[in-house]
């Protein structure tokens, strides 16, 4: 096992459990990490903690929000960290402080029908820009009902 600093991405954190499993499995979902000491490595995966009670795992949703870093004692298998414990919620460095904010700016895409789309980082939760969101629903109105409703579904 070795030490590890986690950047957690905007999906954030959650929790699952098996059947009618006792203990629940806490997963973050991170985009870089760096063994202590070493180099920051641009990579996406999941950092896991097994065997948890109920209320630790809502405990560490609670505490562990988008874009923290944190401190773990794992084993790194393909991108995966299995850990045993959480050390701490850690200050990001400078490199990892400028990962985070280049992480958070806004991605556009442009559709040919409707437009020009922006997403962005809103207290955690990844939403489409208001305005553009304004201008598809003119364009919904513009079209016959059934082409409305088929692509109302591809777009959600």
């Amino acid at each position: 096992m070795k030490e590890y600093r986690v950047l957690i991405s905007a999906a954030g954190t959650g929790g699952s459990r098996v059947n009618k499993a006792k203990d629940w499995t806490f997963s973050g979902y991170f985009f870089a990490y760096r063994e202590t000491g070493g180099q920051l490595v641009e990579a996406e995966g999941s950092v896991r903690l097994e065997n948890c009670s109920e209320k630790k795992m809502k405990n560490l949703q609670q505490k562990i929000r988008p874009y923290t870093v944190i401190r773990v004692m794992a084993t790194l298998e393909n991108n995966f960290l299995k850990t045993s414990e959480i050390l701490e919620i850690a200050t990001p460095h400078e490199d990892e402080a400028a990962l985070i904010a280049k992480d958070k700016l806004p991605v556009t895409f442009t559709d040919a029908r409707f437009g020009t789309f922006r997403s962005c980082v809103h207290r955690g939760q990844c939403r489409v820009g208001v305005a553009d969101l304004r201008q598809s629903r003119r364009l919904f109105r513009r079209l016959p009902r059934r082409q409305a409703r088929k692509s109302r579904r591809r777009v959600v």
